[in-house]
C-alpha cells in the first residue's frame, strides 16, 4: 500500500481554515508552557511553521483594502505555498506513481484516480493565478474557468472518498476537508464583491468593503 502523505499535506496547505481561526490557533500553541510541547512532540518546540502561518495571515489583514488582499490573497499564497510543498513531497516518492512498483495493479489505477487529478488542478490554478495576479492580462475569464477548476476538484475529491474507505482510510478525512474546502472557494470566487470589482468591473475601491478607509485623491 502506497503512501498518501504528499496528497494529504497538499490539501492542508491547498484549503486553509478561515483567516480568524489561524490566530487564535496559533495563539493557543505559543500560550502552551514549553515544557509540555517538548514533552508531547518528543523534540524541541519551537515552531517556525506556525511562526509563518501567523505572519501570512497578518499580510493578508494588512493588505486587505488592497486589489489583492484579505480572502483573495489568503488564497493566492495558500496556492503557491501548496505547490512548493506538493513538489517537495512528491518527488521523492516518485516510486509510488510506477505501476512496477506494485502488485497489485488495480490498487495502482484506484491510487492515480485519486492523486493525479488532484494534482493536474493544483497545476490548473497555479496556471490561472498567473494570469489573475497580472494587471494587465488578468480577466473575468479566467475566474469562470478557475470556479470550474475549484468545482472539478470537489467532484474528484468525492470520487476519492469511497475509495480511499476501503483502501487508504487514513486519508478519507482529507478527502472530505478537501471537497469542503473547495466548495467553499468555489463559492467564494462566484459571490465574493471584492472578486466582482477587482476582475470584471475594474474598479477597485476600497470604500466598497471598507467605507471606513480614507481614498486618497490623485
Amino acid at each position: 500500500m502506497k503512501s498518501h502523505v504528499e496528497k494529504i499535506v497538499r490539501k492542508l496547505l491547498m484549503f486553509p481554515l478561515p483567516s480568524f481561526i489561524i490566530p487564535f490557533c496559533l495563539s493557543l500553541i505559543f500560550l502552551l508552557p514549553q515544557n509540555l510541547l517538548a514533552a508531547d512532540a518528543g523534540k524541541s518546540s519551537s515552531s517556525p511553521a506556525a511562526g509563518g502561518g501567523l505572519l501570512i495571515w497578518l499580510v493578508c489583514y494588512v493588505r486587505r483594502k488592497n486589489p489583492i488582499g484579505g480572502w483573495l490573497l489568503y488564497y493566492f499564497i495558500g496556492l503557491y505555498v501548496g505547490l512548493f510543498i506538493s513538489i517537495a513531497l512528491i518527488v521523492p516518492s516518485l516510486s509510488n506513481y510506477n505501476p512496477l512498483e506494485w502488485d497489485d495493479k488495480f490498487h495502482y489505477f484506484l491510487f492515480i484516480i485519486t492523486t493525479i487529478p488532484g494534482e493536474i488542478l493544483l497545476l490548473a490554478q497555479v496556471l490561472l493565478s498567473i494570469y489573475l495576479l497580472s494587471k494587465k492580462r488578468r480577466d473575468w475569464k479566467h475566474i469562470e474557468i478557475l470556479k470550474k477548476v475549484l468545482f472539478a476538484d470537489v467532484v474528484f475529491s468525492a470520487i476519492s472518498i469511497p475509495i480511499e474507505v476501503s483502501l487508504w482510510p487514513v486519508s478519507v478525512f482529507f478527502s472530505i476537508y478537501s471537497a469542503i474546502l473547495s466548495l467553499i472557494w468555489f463559492f467564494y470566487f462566484r459571490k465574493s464583491v471584492r472578486v466582482q470589482y477587482v476582475f470584471k468591473d475594474k474598479l477597485w475601491n476600497p470604500e466598497i468593503l471598507y467605507p471606513s478607509v480614507k481614498v486618497k485623491k490623485t
